[in-house]
């Protein structure tokens, strides 16, 4: 994944403006709250909530949107959240007291809040996924869906239970300068398209990294960031993640390190075990991991 230089992403920003001309934010939930109520006469929303900044920006917009709304009786709001078995202990604790208090604030609205785990754990994964990341790196064509520990473990359950529930509204907290794949997405589709067979809404898609925070912050009631942003992560996700050690951020690895060391030294190992299953050595490792498997 590749972060945009501020010129590349107002630029892009502008390209998706252009085309699309539409709003984002509460403006666009609200107009596709009418949109959906119109076809269906009821909305059953779904939130995933990973306990990152943007989920929860495009959690309290998603009820600031509802509230102004006014939906009355015909709604009901699903903020799911669900526990890959690889979380980072501060993002469970830090759920179970967002849930607390949007249950206590939020108490004459029709929400419910949702743990749910997947079927299988990461263990079940762990192996093979940091095995084919490594292929990816090697031959330098990295696409996340070959990483199918993210489709068992984080969409899957996600999926079962919308359609369980008949959910006709996603709200994603995805924004548009995450990745260069994500623009190209949002520059084809826009920031209203279909996940599963269910309408699917971006209010983040044009957002700057700056515009989530200001309005997380300024929000009534006040609502805090995730304790992992504090301790040099740059965001949630699992504790041990292929991604991370192998095509992430050099800050990630750093906090990592200081703060789950023995989560730090099995992913090393893991690289170690995937490089010997390969049969890689010596100079056909990339630079980068043999950097990262010198560590003691």
């Amino acid at each position: 994944m590749l972060r945009e230089s501020a010129k590349i992403y107002q630029i892009r920003v502008q390209k998706l403006q252009e085309k699309w001309k539409m709003k984002s934010g509460k403006d666009l939930l609200t107009y596709v709250y009418r949109k959906v109520l119109r076809e269906h006469n009821e909305l059953r929303i779904l939130v995933p909530f990973s306990g990152g900044k943007d989920s929860l920006a495009a959690l309290l917009l998603s009820l600031d949107a509802l509230q102004d709304f006014k939906a009355k009786n015909n709604y009901v709001l699903y903020i799911v959240y669900v526990n890959t078995t690889n979380e980072f202990p501060e993002t469970t604790d830090y759920v179970e007291k967002i849930f607390n208090k949007i249950k206590k604030n939020y108490r004459d609205m029709n929400i419910e809040c949702i743990k749910l785990r997947p079927k299988k754990t990461f263990s079940d994964f762990v192996r093979s996924v940091f095995k084919k990341a490594i292929e990816m790196k090697i031959k330098k064509k990295w696409y996340k869906r070959n990483l199918t520990c993210c489709i068992y473990l984080k969409e899957k359950p996600v999926k079962e239970f919308a359609i369980k529930t008949k959910v006709n509204l996603l709200v994603s907290g995805l924004r548009g300068n995450e990745s260069t794949r994500r623009f190209f997405y949002l520059y084809d589709h826009g920031p209203i398209d279909y996940q599963w067979g269910i309408k699917r809404v971006w209010p983040l898609w044009d957002w700057t990294f700056k515009r989530v925070l200001d309005y997380i912050v300024m929000h009534n009631p006040r609502f805090y960031l995730n304790k992992i942003y504090r301790m040099g992560f740059t965001g949630t996700g699992c504790l041990i993640c292929p991604v991370k050690f192998i095509f992430g951020r050099n800050n990630d690895l750093i906090a990592l390190r200081r703060h789950y060391p023995n989560a730090y030294r099995l992913g090393i190992k893991l690289i170690r075990n995937a490089l010997e299953e390969l049969n890689i050595s010596g100079k056909e490792i990339p630079i980068s991991l043999r950097e990262l498997i010198s560590y003691e």
